[in-house]
């Protein structure tokens, strides 16, 4: 179990409610509490600290589809180890620059290369070039760091990681132009 809390309710999830559950018996105690710092509002004192930005918050509630724009726009500036600020300016850049051109394009592209080429089946791995090898030994890298920063709470870097990901795939798709290949050697797409 793991609780994720504000800087200011340290004292209380690591020793007063632990203790509470421990006396009361048959629950499972929290095994870490990563504190983080706080979040501000448009550079105001967010007055819903433990839900972050009331609008985000509010949105996210209207608009359940939106949680994942939310979560991804608002992770950046996830106030991991000093107070940030949200505001809703750098929430578009982040969703239109990274979310929408970066991730989704690499998405998007993807299936519908596979859609269009195979039925929307992922076809069988061919014959690797050098660049391909490359190209996976970078994935790999990037996939560890992505998991390491899972693993030890560190949401802003996780997603870096998952972009650089999404980077990696869009370069690769522009270098390799699977779109051309696919009518001089299907074998190699």
């Amino acid at each position: 179990m793991v609780h994720f809390i504000g800087k200011d309710n340290i004292v209380f999830h690591c020793i007063v409610f632990p203790s509470m559950l421990k006396a009361h018996g048959g629950y499972i105690l929290p095994e870490n509490v990563p504190a983080n710092e706080f979040l501000n509002l448009e550079g105001r004192r967010s007055p819903h600290r433990a839900t972050g930005p009331s609008g985000c918050t509010n949105t996210s509630r209207s608009f359940p589809a939106r949680r994942t724009c939310c979560a991804t726009c608002s992770a950046p500036i996830a106030p991991e180890t000093k107070d940030n600020d949200f505001t809703w300016k750098d929430f578009q850049a982040r969703n239109n620059n990274e979310l929408v051109a970066v991730l989704g394009n690499f998405v998007n592209r993807a299936l519908v290369l596979t859609h269009k080429y195979f039925d929307g089946a992922v076809p069988a791995c061919g014959a690797l070039t050098d660049y391909d090898r490359e190209t996976l030994r970078e994935l790999s890298g990037a996939k560890e760091a992505l998991e390491n920063n899972i693993e030890n709470y560190r949401f802003r870097e996780a997603l870096k990681e998952a972009m650089n990901i999404a980077r990696l795939g869009n370069k690769y798709l522009a270098d390799t132009e699977p779109w051309k290949l696919i009518k001089t050697d299907p074998e190699r797409v």
